[in-house]
């Protein structure tokens, strides 16, 4: 388990386009969702899930740079 599984990411309902959060641990263990609003079920794609995964560890990479910065 890593510091980005408790993070939240925003997903669109593939059926109805409704958005709401789903941690990322637990996509990573099931990447089935299913919607809180039209109630059906969908898969997160391998590729949603990184592209997820790599703007988050971007994020922290940007907050720890500035974090550094402010150190100086």
């Amino acid at each position: 388990m890593t510091v980005l599984d408790d993070a939240s990411i925003e997903l669109p309902c593939p059926h109805c386009q409704q958005t709401f959060k789903e941690r990322l641990g637990k996509l990573k263990q099931s990447p089935r969702i299913t919607c809180p609003r039209c109630r059906r079920t969908s898969e997160v794609t391998p590729e949603a899930l990184q592209r997820a995964t790599h703007k988050l560890t971007q994020a922290f990479a940007n907050i720890q740079q500035s974090l550094a910065r402010l150190g100086k």
